[in-house]
């Protein structure tokens, strides 16, 4: 049986408990992931997750896989650019009459950049791909439950807010992963000179409405309007006041949105 939305509020379980309707996120803005552990198969080379503030989605900080001083992903010596950063430990709410969603805000920049249909290529499942797993505590295992493969590894620099369902989890104490790879056999690194990945803005809530889980499920097919997934679970579609946009005019050029 479920609540009626009018009566039911959302919280977050991470990065920390909130009462309700309060919603916390991981900006990163303390600049430090000092608790979050990385796991690096080639710790002597330059690339990994780390704190960076080249850019973010909110603030001045993003988590950031690649090297901070080129801002690419290629690694010196030659080796696969790969590596997984690994939320704190946290529970997920065991509450059935929500929906347990963990979100967050993705800056993708790949070989794939520019390409139009990146998804379309068949190097996509294995070639510069961030995976996100969740993990049970106390388990070797971990489940997968994202793949930037059905995006086409790329956001092609832009900012995509990313969601994925939590509701297997409830009453558990888990961890999220977050792994870069770019797919690279040992001692090569090929076509990596591009901008890495950027999380930011990662929250686990409970969420009273599942009519959406990331910003794609959003779209209202208007150039001119933000399109995103709140906390709560539904759409909200925000005009954007000067954005680009394509008014399909052959006799317009550099459109751009006025007030939606």
């Amino acid at each position: 049986q479920n609540l009626d939305v009018q009566c039911c509020t959302e919280n977050s379980t991470f990065p920390v408990l909130t009462a309700p309707p309060n919603v916390a996120y991981e900006g990163f803005e303390d600049g430090d992931v000092a608790d979050w552990p990385i796991e690096d198969p080639y710790e002597e080379d330059n690339v990994s997750w780390q704190i960076d503030t080249v850019a973010a989605y909110n603030g001045m900080y993003s988590l950031y896989f690649g090297d901070p001083d080129t801002q690419t992903y290629a690694s010196s010596p030659p080796n696969p650019s790969t590596a997984t950063a690994w939320t704190p430990y946290f529970e997920v709410d065991p509450d059935s009459n929500r929906e347990q969603v963990g979100s967050f805000w993705l800056w993708m920049s790949t070989e794939f950049d520019g390409a139009e249909e990146p998804g379309s290529d068949p190097t996509a499942a294995f070639v510069d791909v961030l995976k996100v797993h969740v993990q049970r505590f106390g388990d070797t295992d971990t489940e997968l439950s994202w793949t930037s493969a059905g995006i086409g590894n790329t956001t092609n620099g832009g900012w995509t807010q990313v969601g994925i369902e939590l509701k297997d989890f409830r009453g558990e104490t888990v961890r999220i992963g977050f792994e870069f790879d770019s797919g690279d056999v040992a001692g090569q690194s090929t076509a990596n000179a591009y901008g890495g990945v950027r999380i930011d803005d990662l929250t686990v809530a409970s969420a009273c409405n599942d009519d959406c889980l990331s910003s794609e499920d959003c779209s209202d097919g208007d150039q001119c309007t933000d399109d995103l997934c709140s906390e709560s679970g539904l759409c909200i579609n925000v005009v954007s006041s000067d954005g680009p946009c394509d008014d399909a005019d052959p006799c317009t050029v550099d459109d751009v949105c006025v007030a939606g």
